[in-house]
C-alpha cells in the first residue's frame, strides 16, 4: 500500500438470499457425478429403493422367515412360538389390568355407599335430636341442631353433583 491509500479495516456482510417460494421445497441439486458417469449406479439405487418391505406385527415376512428357514430349519418355527407366547402374555396383562380396575371401581362405590348410609344416619340421629330439643322446651337449640343439620345435607348434595363430571348438566337456553 502507498503511503496515500488509507486501509478501510471494518468489514461488513451482506447477506442476499432469494425468497423461497411459499408452499414449495427448495429444489435439491442434481444427481452426483458418479451416478451421472456410472447408470448402473442409478438403477440399482432405484431398484433397492423400490423393493423396500414395511411390516408391521410380531412376525417378520414370509420372505425373512424363508431366510432364517435357511440358516436353520427350526427357527421359523421359534420365532412364530414366540410371537404366540408374547400375545398371550400381552392378553394375560390386558385381562389382569381390567380385573384389577373392575374391582377397584366396585370398592369405590362401596365406599361411596357406605359413606352416604352412614351421612344418611347421622342426620336422622341430629334430626332426632333437634326434635326431642324442641320438644322438651329447648326449642333455640333444637331450631340450631335441625339447622345446621339441614345445611351439611344440601351442602354435601351440591358439592356432590358440582364435583360429578358424570352429572347431567343441561344448558339454559339464551333468552334474546
Amino acid at each position: 500500500m502507498s503511503e496515500n491509500q488509507q486501509s478501510d479495516t471494518s468489514e461488513s456482510s451482506v447477506s442476499i438470499s432469494k425468497p423461497l417460494s411459499a408452499g414449495r421445497p427448495p429444489t435439491p441439486p442434481g444427481p452426483p457425478p458418479e451416478i451421472i458417469d456410472h447408470p448402473e449406479t442409478l438403477q440399482a439405487t432405484v431398484s433397492s429403493i423400490v423393493s423396500t418391505v414395511s411390516v408391521s406385527g410380531p412376525l417378520p415376512d414370509p420372505r425373512t422367515l424363508a431366510g432364517y428357514k435357511k440358516v436353520d430349519a427350526s427357527l421359523p418355527g421359534k420365532i412364530v412360538q414366540m410371537a404366540q407366547a408374547e400375545q398371550a402374555h400381552r392378553h394375560e396383562i390386558d385381562r389382569l389390568a381390567l380385573t384389577a380396575q373392575i374391582e377397584d371401581d366396585q370398592s369405590h362405590h362401596r365406599g361411596v355407599r357406605n359413606g352416604q348410609l352412614i351421612g344418611a344416619g347421622v342426620s336422622v340421629a341430629f334430626g332426632g335430636a333437634a326434635a326431642y330439643l324442641g320438644s322438651i322446651g329447648q326449642p333455640w337449640l333444637g331450631g340450631v341442631l335441625g339447622g345446621a343439620t339441614l345445611v351439611g345435607i344440601v351442602t354435601v348434595i351440591v358439592k356432590s353433583r358440582r364435583n360429578d363430571p358424570t352429572a347431567n348438566s343441561k344448558e339454559v337456553p339464551e333468552v334474546s
